[in-house]
């Protein structure tokens, strides 16, 4: 299905002469289809991907309703299926049993797991089985999860996160069993892009510095030493001004990295 948008250009007609009871002007209006990057994502056992025209595809696992057919199933589903009731949605990522959408109005829809409240709808517990719009949430630009927790970066620069907090993922400067509410992590500077691994978060702030917070036993954190949980935003010392992050499930990394 083709979605087209309205695009209003503003373009007047000749205007009517006087006395000539012609019609008023005009705006001159044109459809054209709304295009996004296509892009992938996976959870633990279930992937998603993400159409030029907006539409998102699911297949694999199904026990939480990850894939968004309006209810679970014990039997995977192995080909593409269309996921309904989204918008036009321009980004997507999935946690191990959850799935995330960010339409373009800078909207986030989330379905699936939902025992850590990683759903963010401000209740734990159950499963999410049909895509369901964060009301408290607009003016978002990117979206991340991993794990069993999301996260939400807003176009002003500030993050949010929520879902399981047993690492201090969530960046509330503790450890806890769940934040079910998008929470603004606090002590950051302005952000540009932020990356999930499992249990630990990475983002990048304006100036190129990267920051790093939550599990950390495997030194992921990148504070010179392995072992003790980050609780609290943390610059990775050390690194030249980067221009990416990207995290995987046991460690953090950073592909792209420059010095300006």
């Amino acid at each position: 299905m083709t979605v087209l948008a309205l695009l209003s250009f503003g373009c007047r007609g000749p205007e009517p002469e006087a006395g000539g009871g012609g019609d008023t002007a005009a705006t001159t209006r044109a459809l054209a289809p709304a295009q996004v990057s296509p892009n992938v994502a996976a959870g633990a056992y279930h992937s998603l991907f993400l159409k030029q025209d907006g539409e998102v595809w699911a297949w694999g696992q199904n026990t939480a309703g990850q894939l968004g057919p309006g209810a679970t199933s014990s039997t995977p589903l192995p080909s593409p299926s269309k996921v309904q009731g989204l918008p036009v949605i321009k980004a997507i990522a999935a946690g191990i049993a959850h799935s995330m959408a960010l339409d373009v109005n800078g909207g986030v829809w989330t379905w699936g797991q939902n025992a850590q409240g990683q759903a963010g709808l401000g209740i734990t517990g159950g499963t999410v089985l049909v895509p369901t719009k964060l009301d408290k949430l607009s003016g978002i630009q990117a979206i991340a999860a991993n794990g069993n927790y999301s996260v939400a970066l807003r176009e002003d620069g500030q993050l949010l996160a929520w879902g399981q907090n047993t690492s201090g993922q969530i960046g509330t400067r503790a450890t806890s069993a769940s934040v079910s509410s998008p929470t603004v992590v606090s002590g950051l500077p302005t952000l540009r892009a932020i990356a999930t691994g499992i249990n630990h978060v990475l983002a990048l702030d304006a100036d190129g510095k990267v920051w790093a917070w939550g599990q950390n036993s495997f030194g992921q954190a990148g504070t010179g030493s392995a072992g003790t949980t980050v609780l609290a935003p943390t610059v990775v010392a050390g690194l030249p001004r980067a221009r990416a992050v990207a995290a995987g499930a046991g460690r953090g990394r950073w592909p792209l990295a420059h010095r300006r």
